[in-house]
């Protein structure tokens, strides 16, 4: 077996782009983020472009794993041939010899914990997971939604957002910085990716587009203020957005879901989501004294 190493991802993507959409909608994540950064790239390559790995592991038979990382993010990984155990022994010593920090693992629940498995004993670090779920939706369920409309989120509402985006973070366990944000909120706003739920003048919740792929989009970023929740903001919001994506010719939307909030489970399901397959979200930690 080999391992293959990428310089971007066109590269990346021109090596296993027809392997990934054998499952596309469970590669979702990869490609979507793969496909982006190769388009950004072909203006210029920034150093979120420069600064991601891209690998997959092969053997005489063709691909067995890939593999991808964005800085501050943990490892993707999809195993492409089930009756492979090494290719991930490999992408572990690879790592740990050239002083790589995976920092986590997101992945199918066995590809996932595989690899963490392998990490902890290695580096002696201490795995926490979180269990998700993908989902897809391929038509909407009508129903009566909560007062207001969908519409695209406005630059003089940039410092709303960012309070929102802040608090969306400590809720999901990420710990970007306020210029981060503002960074990637103004970028979503001018490509129009950004939505606000707005009831009269006042938005109440909000939720972008992300990672299209050949014949999928993704849903992300729903987060209502905790004063406003439980009114029906988000799930009007998603419900809304979902509908003008599949119309706009999607032939299906994903999101994930944290499966310690049933409440979210049943609200996406509600409006048409479908689960596709469990994900667990491992992060890294030094180990306890």
């Amino acid at each position: 077996m080999i391992i293959r190493n990428y310089k971007n991802a066109v590269e990346f993507l021109t090596r296993v782009l027809s392997t990934l959409e054998e499952n596309e909608i469970q590669n979702s994540l990869m490609l979507g983020l793969a496909q982006r950064l190769a388009i950004s790239a072909k203006d210029s390559p920034d150093e979120f472009e420069c600064r991601t790995i891209y690998r997959s592991v092969h053997d005489e038979l063709g691909i067995i794993a890939i593999t991808m990382q964005t800085p501050g993010r943990g490892l993707i990984v999809y195993q492409h041939r089930s009756d492979i155990t090494d290719a991930f022994s490999m992408i572990v010593a690879d790592y740990f010899q050239n002083h790589r920090d995976p920092i986590g693992v997101v992945g199918p629940k066995s590809t996932a914990q595989r690899f963490a498995q392998l990490w902890q004993v290695v580096s002696g670090v201490e795995p926490r997971v979180s269990h998700q779920r993908l989902f897809q939706c391929t038509a909407v369920t009508n129903f009566d939604l909560a007062p207001g409309k969908l519409r695209k989120a406005f630059k003089k509402e940039i410092p709303m957002l960012i309070d929102w985006s802040m608090e969306f973070s400590k809720e999901t366990a990420e710990n970007p910085t306020e210029i981060e944000v503002e960074k990637s909120l103004r970028r979503d706003i001018e490509e129009g990716s950004l939505y606000v739920w707005s009831e009269g003048s006042q938005a109440v919740s909000m939720l972008k587009k992300n990672r299209p792929t050949t014949n999928t989009i993704a849903i992300s970023y729903v987060f209502t203020p905790k004063d406003l929740r439980s009114r029906g903001y988000a799930t009007a919001a998603v419900h809304t957005l979902t509908s003008q994506l599949l119309k706009s010719g999607y032939s299906a939307c994903t999101l994930f879901t944290d499966l310690s909030n049933p409440t979210s489970n049943k609200i996406y399901q509600k409006i048409g989501y479908t689960p596709v397959i469990d994900i667990d979200n491992y992060q890294f930690h030094p180990k306890s004294k």
